[in-house]
């Protein structure tokens, strides 16, 4: 506890710059050479001691190989292993292996006598896949022989194990899960284990499928599926099934060999358009499903594909233009046919013609107008904001007061529409001749139309340039002629 206090105690302290040192008096030309002979003879003597021990090593070594009648040098080969992989010693090492499951095991020097002609008879080809499962197998990690006595305890400890690991798993994390082991090989003598996590999803498993599910026989199937080799086409009957499985596989493979080569995960081959698109530019490059039904010569395929015999390959920028060309040539010669385009829907069909009237090509067309929804309902008539006129007054009469105008409570966009429809509306009478001041002894009253709210005072005098309504009543000297009442007319009093 304590060296952990002092240890964050120094973790928190501020760091300590220690003084920098103080700079060495230069060396004299006397100094240097002195010192320069003293490091060459300390060097000689080191070399020395240390070849005085080398040398009683090599005495040592003679000493011992002379005693135990051993070769002086050799040792590494023991110590390091060799890199490279002699096809001889690959043949050796699989014919023991075979012997060794045979039971009869044998040593070297008889492998040698017995099998050595068998390798002389090799070509470079099989020598060379020796070397490759040899690799294979020294790579793999070691594990001891598999006696029917080692498999019967292996398989349930195994199982054992992966039980807990489950079930560990389940209580840690909080997971769901089950496994079945099934033996692959004739020679573990093992029935299909099962192990869920709970008994719940054992019977969810009907559920899931929607079938009938019978755990035993599932796992009876699995085992059958194993010991055929994990390959379907053991498990098929007919010819063409399995023709049919093949032909799958190498669709397969020539996809994923697409997607390696171009590195496009979502590269597709046109197997709709084939016969244009690959047959006519390629040759040789049929469809898969229209390959003959020979077993033989699909599984040939198959392996060559696998073993990459069977690939694509990127063309340079030279062979792509020869090809092109060369495929040009024979489209042009009629020994191949291009791309066939689907004939038109309107075959046969008669065609609306255009009108004779030739138009320029410099003259713009304008674009069609675009068709409007009709509204499901009429639409309402529109309002308009012209004043009513006014009665006609008698002579006698006085004049009304006038009352004060209330506040409007009107957006500014509405006050703007009424003055325009009012603006409008005085303007053509004044085009129509009925002028202001044509009839003679009539009293003017002015009122402002745009004003604030706070300006509700009839009397004050409107503002420069402010539009003004004149209402026109009859005088006690105007004539009596007139037949039509008089109207609102409007001004511009910066004009007046």
């Amino acid at each position: 506890m304590s060296n952990k206090l002092k240890t964050i105690a120094a973790v928190t302290q501020p760091r300590q710059h220690h003084v920098p040192a103080k700079a060495r008096a230069p060396l004299t030309q006397e100094e240097r050479k002195e010192k320069t002979e003293a490091s060459a003879q300390r060097q000689s003597e080191m070399n020395a001691d240390v070849q005085a021990i080398i040398d009683d090593i090599f005495d040592c070594a003679n000493t011992l190989a002379s005693k135990y009648d051993k070769k002086l040098r050799g040792g590494a080969h023991m110590v390091h292993k060799q890199t490279e992989v002699n096809p001889y010693n690959a043949f050796k090492s699989e014919k023991v292996a075979e012997l060794r499951e045979a039971g009869t095991p044998m040593n070297a020097g008889n492998i040698h006598k017995t099998f050595h002609q068998e390798y002389v008879e090799l070509f470079k080809g099989d020598k060379a896949a020796l070397v490759a499962r040899h690799e294979q197998n020294r790579e793999a990690p070691p594990v001891r022989r598999a006696t029917p006595r080692a498999r019967v305890q292996d398989f349930p400890n195994m199982v054992h194990n992966m039980e807990m690991l489950l079930s560990g798993l389940a209580l840690r994390v909080g997971v769901e899960g089950f496994f079945v082991v099934v033996r692959n090989n004739t020679d573990c003598n093992c029935e299909p284990f099962w192990y869920f996590t709970s008994s719940e999803l054992r019977q969810y498993m009907p559920l899931a499928v929607r079938k009938h599910w019978d755990t035993a026989q599932v796992g009876m199937k699995l085992e059958a599926f194993a010991l055929a080799g994990c390959d379907t086409l053991n498990l098929l009957r007919t010819a063409p099934q399995k023709a049919a499985q093949v032909k799958m596989e190498i669709r397969d493979r020539i996809l994923q060999m697409l997607v390696e080569i171009t590195g496009n995960p979502n590269a597709q081959v046109a197997y709709v358009n084939h016969e244009e698109d690959i047959v006519f530019k390629y040759d040789k490059w049929c469809n898969p499903s229209e390959l003959t039904t020979s077993l033989p010569v699909l599984r040939k395929l198959l392996n060559a594909i696998k073993s990459g015999e069977c690939k694509f390959k990127r063309l340079s920028v030279a062979e792509l233009k020869a090809r092109k060309d060369k495929y040009e040539e024979d489209i042009a010669a009629g020994r191949i046919t291009g791309k066939q385009h689907n004939p038109r829907s309107d075959i046969g069909k008669k065609r609306k013609r255009t009108t004779d009237v030739e138009e320029p090509d410099d003259v713009a067309v304008p674009p069609p107008e675009k068709r409007r929804k009709a509204p499901s309902q009429p639409a309402a008539p529109k309002k308009t904001s012209q004043r009513k006129p006014l009665a006609k007054k008698s002579a006698n009469q006085p004049a009304a007061k006038p009352r004060a105008r209330a506040k409007l409570k009107t957006t500014a966009a509405g006050r703007e529409n009424r003055d325009d429809d009012t603006t409008r509306a005085a303007l053509a009478r004044l085009k129509s001749g009925k002028a202001p001041g044509s009839r003679g002894g009539q009293a003017f009253k002015s009122r402002a139309i745009i004003s604030s709210d706070d300006e509700d005072d009839d009397s004050a005098a409107p503002a420069a340039g402010a539009m003004v309504v004149v209402d026109v009543a009859a005088s006690s000297t105007s004539s009596t002629s007139s037949a039509a009442d008089p109207a609102p007319v409007v001004i511009d009093a910066l004009a007046a």
